[in-house]
């Protein structure tokens, strides 16, 4: 399979890496930095002899783009529609298409995909994975109507990238760390997408979803971060929740997610009650965010390219695609 990667930043030179390891090929990437363009990607120790270009007209067209270069369809709709019109399945990093189905931006994605033949999804571990698509694997077993869902995702930051630890407000004091809340500059994207995905796949509709809670975790005492010292009373992560219930308030999803530097385990765990009180669970012992993330992108690629050899097209959700080992 040939795949073109769109945007070279730290995730998808990741895929690289994982595409390296498989038998298929990467043909094309595009990347806006002016230090990257007209790089080979032997030069990042990788076997494609292949350079970056800065634009998408100078690529060849490749079975899939895995497109990683931001989270809001504000900022990256038009790069998701270009590799639609040139012929390409997408799948994307931005959290926002993982469930875009109420997005202003949904009518003109599906549009676009549909009149080129292609599929786009957005995907990854959380969302596309870890809150959404592993807790439903154990669908095909709850063998009566669930009553209500807890999803819980847990990860101690300490071994994650900085990016991932700026993001979740590590350092800030307290009053910073809401004012960026507000500002709509901190809080994890997706969510809210994940709690859609699960509610729909439960047949909850309709149902309303609550507003997002977003806290943060403080440091009881001093902590030291790769030799960052972090004091008592500064911010070490977030913890964020959402809910999805029903009218009546008889069924509900609920979705919480830690992340913080310090917190004593890793780990994702899916409780499903059942009408007939029957309690089914799953817990992972914490599933690495960055490398996983990789991964699933590939796989994910691998499972719309399946879907669309099959005449799919369109827009859908990570958890409508075939799951795909990709070694």
């Amino acid at each position: 399979m040939r795949f073109l990667l769109y945007g070279f930043g730290v995730m998808n030179q990741m895929v690289a890496s994982c595409v390296a390891k498989t038998p298929h090929k990467i043909v094309g990437v595009v990347d806006s930095d002016e230090k990257k363009v007209g790089k080979n990607l032997t030069a990042y120790g990788l076997p494609f002899d292949v350079v970056i270009s800065p634009s998408l007209h100078n690529v060849p067209i490749a079975d899939v783009a895995i497109h990683a270069t931001g989270s809001s369809l504000d900022a990256v709709v038009e790069q998701i529609v270009g590799l639609f019109r040139r012929g390409m399945n997408v799948v994307s990093s931005c959290e926002e298409l993982s469930y875009p189905f109420e997005n202003k931006y949904f009518q003109y994605l599906a549009t676009n995909a549909y009149n080129h033949h292609v599929l786009g999804v957005g995907s990854g571990v959380n969302p596309g994975f870890a809150m959404d698509a592993l807790p439903l694997s154990l669908a095909p077993v709850l063998h009566a109507p669930v009553v209500s869902a807890e999803i819980v995702r847990q990860q101690d930051a300490s071994n994650r990238r900085r990016q991932f630890v700026e993001k979740i407000g590590t350092g800030l004091c307290i009053d910073e760390f809401h004012t960026r809340v507000k500002s709509g500059k901190l809080c994890h994207v997706g969510l809210r997408e994940s709690c859609r995905i699960v509610a729909d796949a439960l047949g909850m509709k309709p149902y309303l979803v609550s507003e997002e809670t977003i806290e943060p975790i403080i440091a009881e005492q001093e902590h030291n971060h790769n030799g960052t010292v972090i004091p008592a009373g500064r911010v070490l992560g977030v913890t964020q929740s959402v809910e999805a219930y029903t009218a009546d308030e008889k069924k509900n999803v609920l979705l919480v997610f830690n992340a913080a530097l310090g917190l004593s385990e890793s780990f994702e765990q899916a409780t499903f009650l059942l009408d007939d009180r029957t309690i089914y669970a799953l817990r992972t012992n914490g599933i690495h965010g960055d490398k996983a993330t990789a991964a699933r992108l590939v796989s994910t690629a691998l499972g719309v390219y399946d879907l669309w050899s099959h005449g799919k097209c369109g827009i859908i959700t990570p958890d409508k695609v075939p799951v795909k080992y990709i070694f």
